[in-house]
């Protein structure tokens, strides 16, 4: 440590010494220096930050990109799935149809099979 910098801030804003242009001079230069070097510890601070939150910066946009690429995903398979709804929907529906006309179809032929049971014991009734 130079002696200049054991010189306290006190000792060179005291009053007293305000008459001595020598002591002033140098206080002012010390005083100076101390600015100057505050000044670069502050600087290297903020390039400092400056390092910190580029890099938190490209950390969100890592993480951006991460959830638009699995919105896009998500985005994606839900359209298939509506695909596939669709289809089987549709596939239900003819299959209901389908199941509809045999109910149809049986139920006439039951008709008419009874109709056919009901002829020979209606023919025997009416004999005499």
């Amino acid at each position: 440590m130079a002696q200049w910098e054991k010189i306290s801030i006190d000792t060179m804003l005291d009053a007293e010494h305000a008459g001595d242009n020598y002591l002033g001079a140098k206080y002012s230069r010390i005083l100076q220096h101390r600015s100057a070097e505050a000044v670069h510890e502050l600087s290297q601070k903020v390039a400092g930050l400056m390092a910190t939150i580029h890099t938190v910066g490209q950390l969100m946009q890592e993480k951006v990109d991460q959830l638009r690429e699995d919105s896009n995903k998500a985005a994606e398979s839900q359209g298939r799935q509506q695909r596939s709804i669709r289809w089987l929907t549709a596939v239900i529906a003819i299959a209901t149809v389908f199941y509809t006309l045999v109910t149809t179809a049986s139920v006439i032929a039951t008709f008419h099979g009874n109709a056919i049971q009901r002829q020979p014991i209606e023919a025997s009734k009416s004999k005499p």
